[in-house]
């Protein structure tokens, strides 16, 4: 009789499920075959992937659930409240909430959707203006900090460089020069946690232990000369990008002479990458030079002058490394650029030279390099930055002198990108068959450094509906490595080292205490999700699991881009007449000044304040003395990344932009 009973009930159990499934469908059976690629998944049913961290004000926000049926209904709230603030239908299994932009700060947010009768929800996430600079340039800061080599948190110097895990072409010079000239006042304002003299002390004692490393049997002895056989930076109050700066050019200025301590043909010498970012330290310097002495100034020009055409660096390089990265294409053609202008600012009579190698090597990407072999683009893994902005640099700075094609080039690259991401996740694939991400390799940098590729590329180009998906990508890309993957995890391990906010960190980890001691680092990246979990497979085969500075040079360089396009001037017009000048710039949370000057093309200083506490908007009346009779350019941040508005004064005084 009890088994009669129960049977009666499963019965009636499964009917009642059979019922839900036909009034509330979810995602078919067949669609969740196609997206499992035949293997189960045991954490399906709370799968909604967002960026844990947040978004943007102003920008895409999105959001992918794999297993949810297109034209099912979501709902945000905020996080522990009912009440629904934005509704939406999901489609392609992406949810689009872009025009959520809610007014209030500090707020956590989450996603629900029904499914068959079951309540789904997301992990919380907040949305604010410039969330992602106030809340994620700091971890990426910190990063620099802890993984120093030698005098950071371990005692070693994996590889032998400044930075623990630093090779030739890890890239972490030149992207805090460009960190830092795309928003300047961020990390002037932003707390000071190097201390120089202290570091100075502890290095020197006699009782300090130095832990060996591959490539490391040097790094003790340079480390120690850079405090006393370096000049010191000026001041008690250096930036802590600023310090990093002087600490990368200082160390290899006393031993450039480098070998990838994980193999390759190169050998120990000193490598033309390791030179070109002596370049960057030398286009930027008019713009932080308070901070260095001349003759630091001039030791490193000296070296550089010394050894440029010794390693090559005016010749055309044709050779295009593996998906280890080694030797991005182009990688010559900013550091020539930049030198020529250097060369030109200090009144060098050969400043032409240079030019004509960035020329040349610009012309052999044009004519030898096929966008259409994945090996060329997102196959060099963590140097793909490298190429397009610098593309896009020669193109926006020198449009009469360009070679011919270079436009076309960068539109191709697009095309290209936008054509490999239509998928689930907003992901640009390595390829259209078989490959999601790089074949053997992590390519963790890649995913950290795509947006600086794709909002430079927006630049160069004029379609304006080409030039928004690019900043759907690049916000896809962030997304990616804050939670929105297969993994439903962001891509930290550590995501509390550094980070905040985040619920879910990398499922697996590498080995604690090997190699470059990367789980003592604040804001390192672990590793991302591998072609074996696309589209939807979380039980895939996991990648990599290590971090490596060179992922972290490549995130340094996309917020870089970030800062830079979030940076916005307008004009207002008062109901007096009086004409106002209104900037918007990322603030450091909490140390917002309380005034910015903003520069004029004839040298006049103009002086924005903030409208209210914490506000990162800057405004300051436009005055007819501080325009000039024709056209005025306004800019706030430097060289390339200068972020200009035009104006000109007709016969009533009327500002117009240009």
């Amino acid at each position: 009789m009890t088994n009669f009973k129960m049977n009666k009930l499963y019965s009636l159990y499964i009917s009642l499920l059979l019922a839900c499934v036909l009034l509330f469908p979810g995602i078919p059976l067949s669609a969740q075959t196609s997206l499992h690629d035949g293997q189960p998944d045991k954490t399906y049913e709370s799968i909604i992937s967002v960026n844990q961290s947040g978004y943007n004000i102003g920008w895409t926000k999105r959001f992918t659930a794999p297993l949810i049926a297109d034209g099912t209904l979501f709902r945000i709230t905020e996080s522990g409240k009912t009440k629904v603030l934005f509704t939406g239908k999901i489609s392609g299994h992406i949810g689009d909430f872009s025009d959520f932009n809610p007014s209030v700060t500090g707020v956590e947010y989450v996603i629900s959707v029904t499914r068959n009768i079951q309540f789904i929800q997301s992990f919380p996430f907040s949305i604010g203006k410039f969330w992602m600079e106030r809340s994620l340039t700091q971890p990426a800061v910190d990063f620099m900090i802890d993984d120093r080599s030698v005098i950071g948190t371990h005692p070693s110097a994996w590889g032998g460089a400044p930075w623990r895990d630093g090779t030739a072409y890890s890239y972490e010079v030149p992207s805090m020069v460009l960190q830092y000239l795309a928003n300047p006042e961020f990390y002037e304002q932003a707390p000071r946690q190097i201390d120089y003299n202290s570091d100075k002390n502890r290095i020197l004692a006699s009782d300090f232990k130095y832990i060996m490393a591959p490539e490391g049997s040097h790094a003790l002895q340079t480390a120690r000369d850079y405090y006393t056989k370096i000049d010191a930076p000026i001041g008690s109050k250096v930036p802590d990008i600023i310090n990093n700066i002087h600490w990368g050019i200082g160390f290899y200025l006393l031993n450039p002479v480098t070998q990838d301590p994980s193999g390759g043909d190169e050998g120990r010498r000193l490598h033309p990458q390791t030179l070109e970012q002596f370049a960057y330290f030398l286009y930027g310097y008019p713009y932080y030079k308070q901070y260095f002495t001349e003759s630091y100034y001039k030791q490193v020009k000296k070296f550089v002058l010394d050894q440029w055409a010794y390693t090559g660096l005016l010749g055309v390089f044709s050779s295009i490394g593996s998906a280890k990265g080694r030797e991005a294409p182009g990688h010559s053609i900013m550091p020539n650029l930049f030198m020529y202008e250097v060369a030109q600012r200090d009144g060098d009579a050969n400043a032409q030279k240079y030019f004509d190698a960035a020329f040349r090597q610009t012309k052999w990407v044009i004519d030898s390099l096929d966008f259409n072999r994945p090996e060329n683009t997102k196959g060099q893994r963590m140097s793909e930055h490298v190429l397009i902005p610098a593309l896009v640099y020669f193109l926006k700075q020198y449009p009469d002198k360009s070679p011919k094609g270079l436009k076309q080039k960068i539109e191709k690259w697009v095309d290209i990108a936008i054509s490999r991401s239509e998928n689930l996740w907003d992901f640009r694939r390595y390829n259209m068959q078989d490959l999601w991400t790089v074949p053997g390799f992590s390519e963790t940098g890649n995913i950290a450094g795509f947006p600086s590729v794709a909002l430079s590329a927006s630049i160069a180009i004029d379609d304006e509906t080409k030039k928004a998906r690019l900043l759907q990508l690049s916000a896809a890309a962030v997304d990616d490595l804050f939670g929105r993957n297969p993994q439903n995890s962001c891509a930290a391990f550590h995501q509390k080292k550094g980070f905040s906010g985040l619920e879910k960190g990398w499922p697996k980890s590498y080995m604690d205490d090997v190699c470059a001691r990367l789980e003592l680092v604040r804001g390192t990246f672990s590793s991302i999700s591998t072609t074996e979990m696309y589209p939807y497979n979380p039980n895939g085969k996991f990648g990599w699991l290590e971090g490596w500075t060179a992922f972290n040079s490549a995130w340094n360089k996309s917020l870089a881009y970030i800062h830079f396009y979030d940076t916005q001037f307008q004009v207002k017009n008062r109901p007096s007449g009086k004409s106002y000048l209104q900037l918007q710039v990322p603030g450091y949370p909490g140390r917002e000044p309380k005034t910015i000057e903003v520069l004029t093309n004839e040298g006049k200083r103009i002086t924005l304040t903030q409208t209210a506490q914490g506000s990162q908007v800057y405004i300051g009346t436009l005055e007819q003395e501080n325009l000039a009779k024709g056209t005025t350019t306004i800019s706030y941040g430097y060289a390339l990344f200068k972020k200009t508005i035009s104006l000109k004064s007709d016969d009533k005084g009327n500002i117009i932009i240009l």
